[in-house]
């Protein structure tokens, strides 16, 4: 979901660039961390955006398939960057140890080849289904400074 998202908004975050504006997003332990930052007047507007498409995953699973924000063919383009991330990640010795200690210690992380036998055989009814699942209990913690 957040490389469908990321490679969707690539337009949006272009321009948002020029303005100095950015965002990222990644998963934690706990669910998602979103971050917005920038000093200029739009940035509610561009937290905005990112997050009526964050929200466009749940509401386009009645019919099993991808938002309309999402272009034909780039569910499956998203799918093979992040295999090539997982199979990618254990390239440095420092980051497979610390991958290593990680799996050790915290019960709900996944190691690399987990998550890559999980998304093997991925349809998009059954990412939408799974991403439906997750999004439908969404809670917002947010810090915004003036």
């Amino acid at each position: 979901m957040m490389e469908l998202c990321a490679d969707a908004l690539t337009e949006t975050s272009y321009m948002a660039s020029i303005c100095e504006l950015g965002w990222t997003i990644e998963s934690a332990d706990i669910g998602f961390n979103l971050r917005v930052f920038g000093f200029d007047d739009k940035l509610i507007d561009f937290f905005g955006t990112i997050f009526k498409m964050l929200l466009s995953f749940c509401r386009s699973n009645k019919s099993g398939q991808l938002p309309s924000t999402i272009q034909t063919g780039r569910f499956d383009a998203c799918l093979e960057i992040l295999r090539r991330k997982y199979a990618n990640s254990g390239m440095s010795s420092a980051k497979l140890s610390s991958n290593m200690r990680l799996l050790c210690i915290l019960p709900t992380r996944y190691s690399s080849f987990q998550k890559t036998a999980a998304i093997e055989n991925i349809s998009i009814a059954l990412f939408m289904n799974n991403v439906t699942e997750i999004l439908s209990d969404v809670t917002v913690e947010a810090f915004f400074s003036w």
